[in-house]
């Protein structure tokens, strides 16, 4: 039992070797990837910086493609614009000849005239309007029956009229 004993300095003597040994291991492990930990780390920084770069000129180029776009979008439609006006004035052309700018002229003098004609009718029924309120209920009768003495003129016309219609078949 006794020599049992001395060997254990000794065990405690290797263990605590081993584990020197092993932290030894591990320092020169970490001395070995440091370098590659710091090359990862630089490429890290190369890409990312690589990255803003690429980025930055995509945006530096999409503003000139928008410039472009936005230049051919505004050609296109000053290009419309005179088409259209072109069109607009082709078209006058055609409408307007000398003989249709006469007739519409004519047309305009016709429709002043029925105008000033209606205008003046509707006078002379304002004031016939006027008087034959004046005179009271015993016109309103008298109007009435002229209507209906004018409906049956027209009524037995119409029959006289059938009447000779039928003597030609």
């Amino acid at each position: 039992s006794f020599g049992k004993t001395s060997t254990l300095p000794a065990l405690m003597r290797e263990k605590r070797t081993r584990l020197e040994d092993l932290h030894a291991a591990a320092r020169i492990r970490e001395a070995d990837h440091l370098p590659l930990v710091q090359q990862v780390q630089v490429q890290l920084k190369i890409l990312s910086a690589m990255h803003r770069m690429l980025h930055d000129g995509k945006l530096r180029r999409q503003a000139h493609v928008d410039s472009l776009a936005k230049d051919e979008l505004i050609a296109y439609t000053q290009a419309q614009s005179l088409k259209l006006a072109k069109l607009r004035d082709e078209l006058r052309a055609e409408t307007y000849t000398p003989e249709a700018s006469k007739a519409l002229h004519k047309v305009r003098e016709i429709l002043v005239e029925e105008r000033e004609r209606a205008e003046r009718t509707k006078v002379f029924a304002e004031g016939r309007l006027k008087q034959y309120s004046e005179a009271g209920p015993v016109l309103e009768r008298l109007a009435a029956e002229h209507a209906e003495i004018k409906e049956q003129l027209k009524e037995r016309h119409w029959a006289l009229q059938q009447v000779r219609d039928e003597g030609r078949f």
